[in-house]
């Protein structure tokens, strides 16, 4: 079936133009992105500066369940951080990636060559 989906997709022109505007909305996204990793940084900030003494604001006690919210709101806080910062990475590696290939298929030359295929295998999918 994929050689099927490939088979297609050679079929069918891809506009540079498009490629470029995928790459500014890519851009976009990232400078969001990055605002949420700030909101993440502060929030935890402020836990650990509410808790007065270099402590978490949930307290250093054992009582009731605190220690144990502290450990999942941290670990929670980590994921979050590695997620958004992979997703960055994702979005600012391919915004690039769009970029290079319409460059490189400016000329009318060039860009009569290039199809669907052709930038999902420049992308890292081949098919």
């Amino acid at each position: 079936m994929s050689g099927d989906i490939a088979k297609a997709l050679g079929q069918i022109a891809v506009d540079v133009r498009h490629l470029e505007g995928v790459g500014t909305y890519l851009d976009t996204l990232v400078r969001l992105l990055q605002k949420g990793q700030s909101c993440v940084r502060a929030a935890d900030e402020a836990t650990v500066s509410r808790g007065g003494r270099g402590g978490s604001a949930f307290g250093g006690y054992p009582v009731g369940g605190v220690p144990e919210l502290h450990r999942k709101t941290d670990g929670t806080r980590v994921a979050v951080q590695r997620n958004l910062q992979n997703l960055v990475t994702a979005c600012h590696d391919t915004a690039q990636a769009l970029r290079d290939i319409a460059k490189e298929y400016k000329t009318v030359e060039e860009r009569n060559k290039l199809d669907a295929a052709q930038v999902l295998n420049r992308l890292g999918r081949r098919r």
